[in-house]
């Protein structure tokens, strides 16, 4: 007979990812919703009208404003309530905000809404892997704080898949079940973090949460690990983080990191894909073109799990910025050679072929590695405090890029954005190679004594 308690902590991050599930419908959610809101047939469009250019951007954009602020008031309420209260009510946005937008026939309920699930989105971005590393196994903490990319992967193609075959009504309130659902699941299976307990000198709690995560009752060895850890975790400033060289150097490692996301063209090409699709002379249409990415998207996030823990932290990064900085090369000499006027019809699929493996190289390493590092690399009192830092930084540089995208573009051309993005991708793999420490199988004690020890 299968003893279930062996498998409590898997159940609890599978429920966990429903919310970044839900998160990343927010991100791809307005592809199938912007067409409709632009329809003049009412029977399309709750809104009784078309949208303006000037309102898609505002409904487009505000949500990164949402996930720019999010961090900020739910890292203060983590510190002070614990992870399990913080997450169950990030759910609570997201059920408003889908509510919301279910029947909304006003623009301005559209703006609160989306500015309502950003908070959640930036929110939970900065919260998820810390949370998910504490209550991990060492052994395996890695994969599980990397299975959050397949939901986040999910969140991003159930969108794509359902949104054109259903109404703004229907889309929204079927989308409204996933985080009721997560909240339901969360509040009867959810345990606090280990670490918050015994930070905060509850440590007979502290035990019973590893009893009932491990499944077993000989928690000790752990349990000493995790006070151990603790009680050398003796910063809890945020000044900290930039007067301590250690700390200095990882955070500048994760927020790097973070920043290769969407320096490495990531949210701008997810953004403008018909366009690229169309400025290639693909005969793909829209629907079929925004399928193939998140299909992609959701094959390829399950790659991560199954190679952080075997391979390591670090060659995943290195591969993962290499692939994309060649993906990105290769589709930028194709425009590059289209806008000479060369014969292209032997390599037209060459686009295509180069966002694939440019999203899959984007999602087995850089999507998700940076938040398993930020979780292993600082001391118990900074984690939340970093990942909010991390988070902050990964919103404001997706909307700063986002914004420069088509400015780029005139610039440099089309060819030209792309080999700026693959240019820093390269950096990116060198800054990998030369910088990134490998946390592979190590506690979070030993991941402190080791960077401690060789700060340079």
């Amino acid at each position: 007979m299968i003893d279930i308690r062996k498998y409590v902590c898997l159940f609890i991050i599978l429920t966990i990812n429903l919310l970044a599930t839900t998160g990343d419908i927010t991100l791809s959610w307005s592809s199938p919703v912007f067409p409709k809101l632009y329809s003049e047939d009412t029977s399309i469009n709750p809104l009784g009208k078309p949208i303006t250019i000037e309102e898609e951007s505002i409904v487009g954009s505000i949500l990164n404003l949402g996930a720019l602020i999010g961090p900020i008031p739910f890292n203060f309420v983590t510190q002070k309530y614990g992870y399990k209260k913080t997450l169950l009510c990030l759910a609570i946005p997201h059920i408003i905000s889908f509510l919301i937008l279910s029947f909304a026939k006003n623009i301005f309920l559209y703006y609160l809404a989306r500015f309502l699930a950003g908070l959640s989105l930036g929110a939970g971005y900065s919260l998820f892997a810390t949370y998910v590393g504490d209550i991990s196994d060492d052994s395996n903490r890695g994969g599980m704080v990397v299975i959050t990319n397949i939901f986040w992967s999910m969140g991003n193609f159930i969108p794509l898949a359902i949104g054109p075959f259903t109404s703004i009504l229907s889309f929204n309130l079927i989308l409204t079940c996933i985080p009721v659902i997560f909240l339901i699941l969360f509040s009867i299976i959810g345990v606090e973090s280990p670490y918050y307990l015994v930070r905060n000198k509850k440590e007979e709690e502290a035990v019973n949460v590893l009893v009932y995560l491990r499944g077993k009752n000989d928690v000790e060895e752990e349990m000493t690990k995790v006070k151990n850890f603790v009680e050398n975790s003796t910063n809890d400033k945020i000044s900290d983080l930039l007067t301590d060289t250690v700390l200095r150097k990882c955070l500048i490692i994760c927020c790097f990191l973070l920043a290769t996301q969407d320096l490495g063209g990531y949210c701008s090409i997810l953004y403008h894909l018909e366009l690229i699709f169309e400025s290639a002379g693909s005969n793909i249409s829209e629907d079929k073109a925004a399928l193939i990415v998140g299909v992609g998207l959701f094959l390829s996030s399950f790659i991560a799990p199954f190679l952080v823990d075997h391979f390591g932290r670090r060659p995943l990064l290195i591969a993962s910025c290499l692939g994309m900085s060649i993906s990105l090369a290769l589709l930028g000499l194709f425009f590059y050679l289209q806008s000479r006027n060369f014969d292209l019809n032997s390599i037209r699929y060459l686009p295509l072929f180069s966002l694939i493996s440019y999203i899959v190289s984007y999602n087995f390493g850089i999507n998700t590695v940076p938040w398993s590092l930020i979780s292993e690399l600082f001391p118990s009192k900074n984690k939340q405090t970093a990942s909010s830092i991390g988070a902050f930084c990964c919103w404001f540089i997706t909307a700063s890029v986002t914004f420069c995208y088509n400015y780029l573009n005139d610039l440099f051309g089309i060819f030209g954005t792309f080999w700026v993005f693959s240019g820093w991708c390269l950096v990116s793999t060198i800054f990998c190679f030369v910088f990134v420490p490998e946390t592979k199988g190590k506690s979070f004690l030993e991941v402190q004594q080791m960077i401690y020890k060789h700060p340079e």
